[in-house]
């Protein structure tokens, strides 16, 4: 027989045992501190996987975090059903956030942002059907929506890199976003060859792509008959904002000015989604001539709707000298994105402008926005630039030197600017040759130009030979790359070539008629250097023209064996402009130049 309440109490020899069991309200109470202590025991451990078997790395949550997400989802699906899909975006950010292993969540905040106008929230759907692809690398449907997200982030590139190595995945839907992003990656050529395998059922869409290429690529009949065909296509078609897309692209390469910005404003009576053709007109007006107009577009820019869409507002203001008005638009929205670009440009920029009390004020607002090495190299670089001592330049060398990934080259160039700027040209350098940019003639330009602070002629020699293979047509690469073959020696005719066309550029440079001199020398046409020597006008010289002039000068005189003149040019020389090849060549004829600046107290 079971006993009773009464029974067991007098049973126990414990004084709270029996009144435990004697009084209900113990016994709740003992119940519900068991499962307090049981819940912070447990709650906090990460014992729930939610990626699939075989997935690595695995992710695991705990039980609130398992709660938060389907709570969250579940909110996501009810803002869906309600048709506000910015709340949705919301939810499923938070959920994802919660429960990153969820192959359910991943996808359906994806599918939320395909149905979403809003295009801010493109780093993560791109990270999270890239995810997708990942865990499920055979799944064609997950390509498809990855191939979607990518295209409706413009990511062409990607889609072009994706499909070109996995031809058994390409369906006749990924092989028309495949022409588009070939397309408007304006690789025509390649975009063309793809035209003839193109599914019939895709055939519609394609022939707006087509027509574009005709456009671009044939000849003078097919180029107007093709313009022709697709402008129709503006007008009265279910694929007009493609047919709209595809002509302002041909219309941009063809330099059809007026053309581009007619289709442009019927474009804008279609869709919202504008921004980035309104950039390319503006560019087109300024490279045409009418910088006035240009200026009125890059004024009346809607509000950039990403951090993406920012930078892109930002260098049209700078490409117009509109200075003044990309710092402003950078300082009230640069911070409204979790992307770290802008801020790392409004920093660069205020630092170039000289306005330290502006980036100390950036400085004490910001907060790391998320926990990445960018994020805290910039922190590093930022403090460095408002305390530009040693000590925080070292730091700022130690944490960029730490970083294993290769940091975003805008990072690179703030922080590069920041050591220039703290007198530290070799930590520039250094920072510069430990993150090298392949084949970008930016990147050479930069390293030239700390080399050149930092008086290293080897680098300059290496740096401004990139530059000028990586950008023949720019000047400036060929008139330093010119002046390094001078300095050291080599090369001979290719200098003087240089040296002709920098001069027929711009016949009234100083710098131009220096670099000639300097070439002739280097072909040992010794007089003609000295006859063009004395055509120039001393008087509007700097102090550093006027040393490396002078330095010419001497070479030249003692190449003439005129002792004398040599001598007498060798006073007008100041050694703290020279480069160490210079000071050893002087040495090297005899021309103490240090120890005459020592006895000045130079």
């Amino acid at each position: 027989m079971i006993p009773t309440r009464a029974e067991l109490a007098d049973r126990c020899t414990n004084p709270l045992l029996k009144l435990l069991i004697l009084d209900w309200r113990f016994s709740c109470l003992l119940i519900i501190v068991l499962s307090v202590l049981a819940a912070c025991v447990f709650l906090p451990l990460r014992i729930f996987r939610t990626t699939p078997r075989g997935v690595v790395p695995v992710v695991k949550v705990n039980l609130l975090e398992l709660i938060e997400s389907r709570s969250f989802t579940w909110n996501a699906r009810k803002a869906e059903a309600k048709g506000d899909s910015d709340a949705a975006m919301i939810c499923w950010g938070r959920a994802i956030a919660s429960n990153p292993g969820s192959v359910a969540i991943a996808r359906g905040y994806v599918n939320c942002y395909m149905d979403s106008t809003n295009s801010s929230n493109w780093p993560l759907s791109l990270q999270a059907a890239s995810w997708l692809t990942n865990i499920a690398p055979h799944s064609i449907s997950d390509l498809v929506l990855w191939t979607k997200v990518a295209d409706k982030n413009r990511a062409w590139d990607l889609i072009d890199g994706a499909l070109s190595g996995r031809p058994e995945m390409r369906t006749p839907e990924t092989q028309f976003f495949w022409l588009r992003a070939r397309f408007f990656a304006r690789r025509f050529e390649q975009a063309s060859a793809m035209l003839r395998e193109m599914p019939a059922a895709e055939s519609e869409k394609a022939g707006i792509y087509a027509e574009a290429l005709k456009m671009v690529l044939g000849k003078k009949a097919e180029q107007d008959g093709a313009t022709q065909l697709l402008q129709r296509r503006l007008v009265h078609n279910p694929n007009a904002i493609p047919a709209h897309e595809a002509f302002l692209i041909a219309a941009s390469v063809l330099k059809k000015v007026d053309e581009y910005g007619h289709a442009l404003e019927s474009l804008k009576s279609l869709t919202t989604d504008t921004f980035r053709f309104e950039i390319d007109y503006a560019y087109l007006l300024h490279a045409s001539g009418r910088r006035l107009e240009a200026s009125n577009i890059a004024s009346t820019l809607s509000r950039p709707r990403s951090a993406r869409e920012l930078l892109q507002a930002t260098g049209l203001l700078l490409e117009l000298g509109m200075t003044p008005a990309a710092l402003k638009q950078l300082e009230s929205e640069s911070g409204k994105f979790a992307d770290l670009h802008p801020t790392i440009l409004y920093a660069l920029l205020l630092l170039e402008q000289g306005r330290d009390d502006d980036l100390a004020k950036l400085l004490s607002r910001l907060t790391p926005q998320r926990s990445s090495a960018d994020s805290s190299a910039f922190l590093l670089a930022l403090d460095a630039a408002v305390h530009p001592l040693p000590v925080h330049l070292e730091r700022l060398v130690s944490g960029l030197t730490e970083v294993k990934s290769d940091p975003s080259p805008l990072l690179i160039d703030f922080a590069q600017e920041v050591l220039l700027k703290g007198k530290q040209p070799e930590f520039a350098c250094k920072i510069l040759l430990q993150h090298p940019r392949t084949n970008d003639p930016a990147y050479e330009r930069e390293l030239f130009g700390a080399a050149d602070e930092a008086r290293n002629s080897d680098l300059m020699l290496s740096a401004s030979r990139e530059w000028y293979r990586l950008a023949p047509k720019d000047l400036r690469a060929a008139q330093n790359y010119c002046a390094m073959l001078s300095m050291f020696g080599q090369e001979p005719d290719l200098s003087l070539v240089l040296a002709t066309q920098c001069l027929e550029a711009a016949p009234r440079s100083i710098a131009a008629k220096i670099n000639h001199i300097a070439a002739l020398i280097n072909t040992r046409k010794f007089k003609l250097a000295d006859a063009m020597a004395s055509s120039v006008d001393e008087a509007g010289l700097s102090s550093y023209e006027r040393s490396h002039f002078h330095f010419l000068k001497v070479k030249s005189a003692l190449s003439l064996g005129q002792a004398i003149d040599a001598e007498s040019a060798s006073q007008e020389i100041a050694v703290a402009d020279l480069y160490p090849e210079q000071i050893k060549w002087l040495e090297k004829h005899g021309l103490k130049l240090l120890q005459r600046d020592s006895e000045k107290g130079l």
